[in-house]
């Protein structure tokens, strides 16, 4: 599935007045099967976009296509087109309901009118494509889990629909270290088959580490769109949006200052600790005695 947002405007309006715009003159591709960033400040449109993809808010101007498609366009179904794109809004834990995990993670799947053992597949699917074990978590209750793990079976709700594009609004808010990477883990497994994914996040040091393209916006408007390498040598359009480097490209900068490594396109601790240990290893090699 290829989505195009397309010179699109608009404004929040009440009372007969009218507010400055939201987004203006957005444009922008997805691709089927990438996965990418929306970065910027608070404010700047980034959720008001969001809502826009599957109808849930609808354009003062432009247009939002789908495989060329116009969603607003007469005769074309929003309801099909939210069984294709999945939104997980932030802190999505606040909406989980059921006393059972299975229930909650079911409860979607069910509205499709799926039949019941197809519904089984899918939520023991999405439980552990969320990283937790089916068998140890489909009986608990859900309010009894740690913040992370409310998170993981929210979003194993929106998986459980197995939408082919899958949206996400800040989806590690409040999450400590693991909880962040337990996240991120899920990402990059979701990506991994297949599946389109559009990651909004203030985030910075978290979407270096998953994705290459990023799409930067401020002020309802599109400021940068590219490889995140170009994005962080612009240090005027950083400073202007109000955006700083990761705090890892920030650690690879001084440790090639003092030569630990030759690279400066390390995103993240891994890759940090791969270039280094493989610098360690080369001086041990460099330094045996010749034979």
């Amino acid at each position: 599935m290829n989505l195009q947002i397309q010179n699109l405007s608009f404004r929040f309006s009440s009372f007969g007045s009218f507010s400055e715009p939201v987004l203006n003159d957005i444009n922008l591709n997805i691709e089927e099967g990438e996965f990418l960033a929306l970065v910027g400040p608070s404010g700047s449109g980034k959720t008001t976009l969001m809502q826009h993809l599957t109808g849930l808010l609808k354009p003062d101007a432009g247009q939002i296509r789908v495989d060329n498609q116009d969603i607003f366009a007469k005769g074309f179904s929003l309801t099909e087109l939210r069984k294709k794109i999945g939104l997980v809004f932030q802190f999505p834990e606040t909406q989980l309901f059921e006393d059972s995990v299975y229930k909650d993670v079911a409860f979607g799947p069910r509205n499709l009118g799926l039949p019941e053992n197809e519904v089984a597949v899918r939520v023991e699917e999405a439980i552990e494509n969320v990283r937790l074990d089916f068998e140890k978590f489909k009986n608990r209750i859900p309010f009894h889990l740690s913040e992370g793990e409310k998170r993981r079976v929210a979003i194993a709700g929106v998986l459980a629909l197995q939408p082919e594009f899958l949206v996400l609004d800040e989806p590690t808010a409040g999450l400590d270290y693991s909880g962040v990477q337990a996240v991120a883990d899920i990402l990059k497994h979701y990506h991994s088959m297949g599946r389109t994914v559009l990651l909004i996040s203030h985030n910075i040091d978290l979407v270096t580490s998953l994705v290459d393209r990023m799409v930067v916006i401020s002020d309802g408007k599109i400021r940068f769109d590219g490889h995140k390498k170009e994005l962080f040598q612009n240090q005027k359009l950083l400073q202007s949006v109000g955006l700083s480097i990761p705090r890892t490209l920030a650690l690879v900068n001084s440790l090639k200052q003092k030569g630990w490594v030759k690279s400066s396109e390390l995103y993240s601790i891994n890759d940090i600790k791969r270039e280094l240990d493989q610098g360690i290893l080369a001086k041990h090699i460099l330094a045996q005695p010749q034979t």
